[in-house]
């Protein structure tokens, strides 16, 4: 199976102490203030957990963002199978329930791409890393599924995640 974090290896490690990992969405927020939040909790990483990295919103998409992130001394990494997929969005956009979402996302994604959470949480082990997508409200958003799944599975590790609020 193929991943799309060739360049980070698991540790294979332990760990008592807790490690903490952050979420951020950028919805209602520009740029510079979402830079300004990363930077303020010491964030080393973002890594991008939408599907398509693409935005209407200035300054998100994958190319800009990646470059506002280099400036700022903050790696960028695009994981898009842990993206929620199409069917998966515009069933919600067109008003199924959430529970539904959160049960086909954590079967049709999360249950198969176990290998790229277990790459996440080897990289939070060594980087202080936030998951990015665009809701504002974390519990609105796969991307708490996806910290969710990490917290869980741990690999050894006490992780807690934080999520950025504003």
């Amino acid at each position: 199976m193929k991943t799309l974090l060739p360049d980070v290896q698991p540790a294979h490690r332990t760990s008592t102490s807790t490690i903490v990992f952050h979420s951020l969405g950028y919805e209602q927020s520009e740029q510079e203030d979402y830079l300004r939040r990363l930077k303020k909790h010491k964030v080393s990483v973002v890594v991008d957990v939408r599907d398509v990295p693409l935005s209407r919103k200035r300054g998100f998409s994958k190319n800009q963002l990646r470059e506002a992130l280099a400036d700022a001394g903050i790696e960028y990494i695009h994981v898009q199978t842990l993206g929620a997929p199409k069917e998966l969005r515009d069933d919600l956009r067109a008003g199924g329930s959430w529970w539904n979402y959160v049960k086909q996302y954590t079967s049709k994604v999360l249950a198969r791409r176990g290998e790229d959470i277990d790459l996440l949480i080897d990289l939070a082990t060594r980087e202080r890393i936030s998951l990015l997508c665009f809701e504002r409200e974390p519990r609105e958003c796969h991307r708490s599924l996806v910290a969710d799944e990490m917290v869980k599975r741990g690999n050894g590790h006490n992780l807690q995640i934080e999520h950025i609020r504003y």
